[in-house]
């Protein structure tokens, strides 16, 4: 859909981008909070840490600050991507 509206919309001056988050470590996100308070939870949130090339999860910072990328003059040529704010991790091979 991103990419055909891109596509579609393009001619009248209207960008069309998408973001796509991965996982964060914010408490707001209930079922990451009640990870931390289960037994192994905690290793279980270190082991989907290490699944990310930065080893860690995200902050919703930075999921915000990726929103605004777009939005911004800084990015008036870019249209009909998909960004992914995920650390790398759909970045990696999925065959390892």
């Amino acid at each position: 859909m991103t990419t055909h509206l891109a596509v579609e919309r393009a001619g009248r001056g209207i960008r069309i981008t998408a973001v796509a988050p991965g996982t964060t470590g914010t408490t707001g996100t209930e079922r990451i909070a009640r990870l931390r308070e289960e037994p192994a939870g905690p290793e279980y949130l270190e082991a989907i840490e290490k699944l990310h090339p930065v080893s860690r999860l995200g902050d919703p910072a930075e999921v915000a600050a990726a929103v605004l990328l777009p939005a911004s003059g800084d990015a008036s040529f870019v249209t009909g991507v998909v960004l992914p704010v995920d650390g790398g991790y759909s970045a990696q091979r999925r065959d390892r």
